[in-house]
């Protein structure tokens, strides 16, 4: 695979062209609420559906080429060292350990440009309101203004909507193309590099000062290799600043030395949106006795996930292991068994679905069951006491499928049950189990976990874990909030709801959008209505049912998950 730069610039132009898909469909739908809601007056619900607006909608069934476009820009930079066949990033490829963080980082981008977006088009409404407050009605007709701005609308979300995707698509490709230009070169033993822009009428005043600057490889390779792994945006943003263009900000430039430049982080591209700078070999040498290998590669190996094995993973599942949980298995039950459970043994299956619940209770046994069929298995398994009481009961089904952007199949689970008993609930067993469950998750590759959120309180407590309904649930959902909400008085009759819990509300009822369903899970305000008090995420939610599940791949998911159970992070 040889990335040349005609070649890249078509997959990075691509990569918009894809996202703008679903992106489009999102908008669309969107703009056309929004429009409507303003045509009738109704300017706060036009506020509130603009909050809905979410740039992460492109993501749907584009993240197989997301990570394409990923690995093109690594092997573009690393191809600028050498033949792309021939080099280090190539053989590792995405077993590198910047590249799923780097993934990451794209969403988190989308999700920040997102904000960009939303405060476009609230100025975009803002301004309508005050213009339909002021203009005589008998000078400009309403059909006027509404076609004014519909004009404004579709500047704001169609125009700007794909220049935010572009942007944040070429900056992600930029900074992985200079991160494999850096890697590449550090392992090949050079020491410097050349920073080289397009010396043409579109060039800005930064990048001609730093055209043909020259720079330490370490020092380059050691500050992008920390930006992509970050998992927080603002992080990001203060370790990577632009350069100002302004006369007295490019004099201070022009004079500074390359420690200093280095220190502020702008010895590599971008230098702004959309830089067309690129990083090229310099035949500076490093002096005699000193070396510019980066630490992280001075063992002499590239940070990869896993070492590359050639060799086949023998499966440590033997029949009369598998027997001991299910009595009936035989050679076909354990190859069905491999195809889903890869080589985690079902022992350390029950060990990291119950085995910590044991260790919180001090003393006690697991008794576990395995029902196995074609590409998904069946976990139950009971903790019992020392004293030879029930302490919890678990169903857990491991199903392999198929997705839209993996033709591999992945892994998903289904949390189908989970209950302790009372005498055992409080003392943060559930927590423990989600924690521990989750890392042996990642071991299988899950991509994400599914549920029936019901019993008491499961659909207030599975969102405060960062799980989300499906879609037609939390419009079904929504319904029946409204309802009850309502039914109390629209907040009036919930003693104790302030003001700001209920603005909150009033939002939350109108959101589109799943998530809306952790900010009720958060608001802090205990409320009393029949005599009973509790939080007023409980007081609506228990009792209620709802389906959804949790994306391992959904950083803010996942960020909410690891925050909620105690998680490492």
């Amino acid at each position: 695979m040889t990335i040349n730069v005609e070649s890249f610039l078509v997959i990075e132009e691509s990569l918009t062209d894809r996202l703008m898909v679903p992106w489009a469909k999102h908008a669309t739908a969107k703009v056309t609420q929004i429009k409507k809601l303003v045509a009738q007056g109704k300017f706060n619900e036009a506020y509130r559906v603009t909050e809905t607006l979410d740039l992460t909608t492109a993501l749907k069934g584009n993240l197989k080429y997301v990570r394409f476009a990923t690995m093109a820009a690594l092997l573009y930079g690393a191809g600028r060292v050498k033949a792309t066949k021939t080099t280090e990033v190539y053989k590792a490829g995405t077993n590198l350990e910047v590249f799923d963080p780097s993934v990451t980082m794209f969403q988190l981008m989308l999700e920040d440009a997102a904000g960009t977006l939303r405060r476009e088009v609230r100025s975009v409404i803002a301004a309508e309101e005050k213009r339909q407050l002021e203009t005589d009605a008998e000078v400009v007709t309403k059909a006027a203004l509404v076609r004014d701005f519909a004009g404004d609308m579709a500047k704001a979300v169609g125009t700007n909507g794909r220049a935010l995707v572009q942007l944040t698509s070429s900056l992600h490709t930029s900074r992985l193309s200079a991160y494999g230009y850096t890697l590449e070169a550090a392992v090949s033993g050079h020491s410097y590099f050349k920073v080289s822009e397009q010396l043409d009428i579109r060039i800005c005043p930064v990048c001609r000062e730093m055209h043909g600057k020259e720079f330490p490889i370490g020092d380059a390779f050691t500050r992008l290799d920390k930006q992509l792994r970050l998992d927080d945006l603002s992080t990001l943003k203060s370790t990577a600043p632009w350069p100002r263009q302004s006369k007295h900000d490019l004099s201070i430039l022009r004079n500074m030395t390359s420690e200093e430049i280095v220190a502020k982080g702008w010895d590599t591209p971008p230098y702004h949106p959309g830089c067309r700078g690129v990083l090229i070999a310099s035949k500076r040498r490093a002096p005699q006795g000193e070396t510019f290998l980066p630490p992280i590669l001075q063992n002499g190996k590239l940070p990869v996930k896993v070492p590359v094995v050639t060799a086949p993973v023998v499966n440590p599942t033997t029949v009369e292991e598998l027997q001991q949980y299910n009595r009936y298995a035989g050679e076909a039950e354990l190859a069905d068994y491999v195809k889903v459970m890869g080589t985690v043994t079902p022992a350390e299956l029950e060990a990291s679905l119950l085995g910590g619940m044991v260790d919180e209770i001090g003393e006690g046994t697991i008794k576990s069951k395995l029902s196995i069929g074609k590409d998904q298995l069946k976990y139950s398994g009971r903790v019992i006491a020392a004293d030879g009481d029930e302490v919890a009961y678990m169903e857990r089904t491991f199903l392999r499928t198929t997705s839209d952007d993996y033709a591999e199949k992945l892994m998903v689970v289904k949390h189908d049950y989970l209950d302790i008993e009372p005498l055992y609930q409080g003392q943060g067993l559930a927590k423990r189990v989600l924690r521990d469950s989750m890392s042996m998750y990642k071991r299988l590759g899950v991509d994400r976990i599914n549920l029936d959120a019901g019993l008491d309180r499961g659909g207030y407590a599975w969102a405060k874990y960062g799980f989300t309904p499906t879609q037609s649930n939390w419009d079904a959902l929504r319904r029946r909030l409204a309802m009850d909400y309502h039914v109390s008085g629209g907040g009036e009759g919930l003693v104790g709801l302030s003001a700001s819990g209920r603005k909150a509300m009033d939002d939350i009822l109108t959101y589109d959008n799943p998530k809306a369903l952790w900010t009720l899970s958060d608001i802090p305000d205990e409320v009393s209505y029949g005599g009973v008090s509790d939080k007023l995420g409980v007081h609506l939610l228990s009792g209620t049912g709802w389906s959804g599940s949790l994306s391992l791949s959904d950083v803010t998911a996942m960020r909410r998950f690891n925050r909620y159970t105690g998680a490492e992070q």
